[in-house]
Formats: C-alpha cells, structure tokens, sequence
C-alpha cells in the first residue's frame, strides 16, 4: 500500500471515529426511575423515585429537584403543583457532575364539579363582532370586540341586537375583557400593555392604565372594591 493512500485510508479511520464519538455526546449514564404508572401521580401521594446506575459509576452524591426545589424519595406531593414538571436529578460522580431530567405529570386528586344548564332564552347578535369581553349594566350590555382594525366598545339593546353606542378602538389595538364599577368602563386591550377607562353615561374616554408585567391582557372582572385580571398564563 502506498504512503498516500495509507494515509488517506487512517483519515477515514479517524473520521469514522469521529463521528461515533460526536452521537455519543449528551447520552447519560444514568436515567430516573419512578414508581408511578407512565410517571403520572395524584396529588398527595408519595412520590418514589430512584437513580438508575447501570455501569455502577462511583457516585459520591445525588440531588433531586423539581422546579429548583429538592424533593426526598418518598415526599408527600400534597403541596406541588399541577400539570408537567421536571424531576431532575444533579449526580456527582468519578469527579464528574452530570444532569438529568424526566417528565411527571401531577393530576389532581379531586374530580372537577359538573354544572349543568338549562338555555332559557336566545338573542340576536351581530356575527361580525369579535367579543371578548361582556358585562350587563343597568339593563343594557356592554360589549368588547377585537381583532386589530376592527376592535370596538359597544352598548347594545340585547333584546333587539340593536346597536345603542359604538366607540371604535384605535387600528392598532385589540379590544378584550371589559368590567365596569363605580360609573367607569374599564377595556383591556391584548398586548398593548395598556387599559383604557370611559366614564359613564356617555362613555367619555377618560384616562388608560398599565397592566403591569403581564404580556397580554385578557379578561376583567371585579367584586366592588378590587379589579381582577386574567393574562392568558
């Protein structure tokens, strides 16, 4: 064999093993195991776990953590929280430090309560309008549209469907929730980042405010003294 082509030959050699190496990367040694069926628990149950070593690496400690918040093998779940989260485990080992994760899903141990209903009455409404915030006021309905370009605050006879009052929002703003106390309408827009206020009868606009470190705004309501905000998280 030639010097060239023997060299070309250990360069596909090299590149070969090169390449293995590079999959190789970012595999872990170790893996989490629960006892928990497909790794769904109810809440309030203890949660068991342990730390599959199947190379039987020296390890000198184990931290296992859930939302950044360690957990013990065995802990009561009553206070965690709802939905997916990461068990994760930070494993110490042969001088090395190596991270892994898996997925619990955490479900509530009540059943949700079913309400049932009875429809009593139906009315007219325009189709064309995008609500997303109703709220009834001394017999009349008060009404927030969105969609950009489109979005309105609108007083409406809901017997008829009959438009009483229109107020169309600036093109750039998405209309959403709306609640009205004390004489003023309160109109949420979605990422504006700002709530408009129009003062009753006449819907007069009379000032806006910030919603805070919400991204979005989304529904408003109140109970006489405060005013609650959804944010869509």
């Amino acid at each position: 064999m030639s010097s060239k082509l023997f060299l070309i030959t250990l360069s596909f050699l090299f590149l070969l093993i090169g390449c293995k190496t590079e999959q190789g990367q970012g595999r872990s040694d170790f893996s989490i195991k629960t006892d928990a069926r497909k790794n769904v628990i109810t809440l309030g149950q203890p949660l068991s776990f342990t730390l599959e070593n199947p190379k039987d690496h020296n390890i000198d400690s184990v931290r296992f953590s859930i939302n950044g918040k360690l957990v013990k093998n065995g802990e009561d779940t009553s206070g965690f929280r709802l939905g997916q989260q990461d068990l994760e485990a930070e494993i110490y080992y042969d001088g090395n430090i190596d991270r892994i994760s898996t997925l619990i899903t955490v479900l509530n141990d009540k059943s949700p309560v079913v309400y049932k209903y009875n429809i009593i009455n139906a009315y007219p409404h325009d189709i064309n309008s995008y609500t997303q915030g109703l709220e009834f006021h001394e017999g009349k309905l008060y009404e927030s549209t969105g969609q950009l370009g489109e979005s309105k605050l609108r007083v409406i006879d809901h017997k008829t469907g009959d438009v009483i009052k229109n107020i169309d929002l600036k093109a750039d703003y998405f209309g959403e929730g709306l609640t009205i106390m004390n004489d003023k309408v309160y109109q949420l827009t979605w990422r504006s980042g700002l709530g408009l206020i129009y003062d009753l009868p006449g819907l007069e606009r009379s000032g806006s405010f910030k919603y805070g470190n919400s991204k979005e705004g989304w529904g408003l309501c109140h109970d006489d003294n405060h005013i609650y905000k959804s944010d869509g998280s």
